[in-house]
């Protein structure tokens, strides 16, 4: 199921007419592709029980709209009219406006990633199992052999 559907778009976004239809309906699936890749989940992955929460329907309309004006001309903060005046919406990680990726934000998950972890024993003397085993004097001044208990 897709993350919004074009009759979703045109009803949230107010249009009425169709000459966009054709670019709105190809920037939905790469709208969604980012959503995905963005929030490292993975809710259209064919399964009945997983669908893309609601308000991220807001969200890709206006990922969509981002991308019709062009990353230029939008993203506009705050503008004033006498001795112009023009602010432009932070760019986040995602390469959207920081207003745009905090809607996103909100379905994020962590991204945890498992490395190989080593752990070495030592005693109180610094000597490992090994050394351990294998009856190796360990020094307790440097140079001067702590004495090895026989049996």
């Amino acid at each position: 199921m897709a993350v919004i559907t074009l009759a979703e778009y045109k009803t949230l976004k107010g249009i009425t007419g169709t000459a966009q239809d054709a670019q709105i309906s190809a920037l939905i699936p790469i709208v969604q592709d980012e959503i995905i890749t963005f929030c490292n989940q993975d809710w259209d992955a064919g399964t009945v029980d997983e669908d893309f929460p609601d308000n991220l329907k807001g969200v890709s309309a206006d990922m969509i709209s981002y991308r019709i004006a062009g990353a230029l001309s939008s993203g506009k903060k705050s503008e004033s009219i006498d001795d112009y005046s023009y602010t432009r919406d932070t760019i986040g990680d995602s390469g959207y406006p920081m207003s745009i990726e905090k809607g996103m934000a909100r379905n994020r998950v962590a991204s945890v990633g498992f490395g190989s972890y080593q752990t070495q024993y030592r005693d109180m003397r610094g000597m490992s199992p090994e050394q351990i085993v294998n009856g190796e004097q360990s020094y307790g001044v440097p140079g001067i052999p702590y004495e090895v208990a026989s049996e």
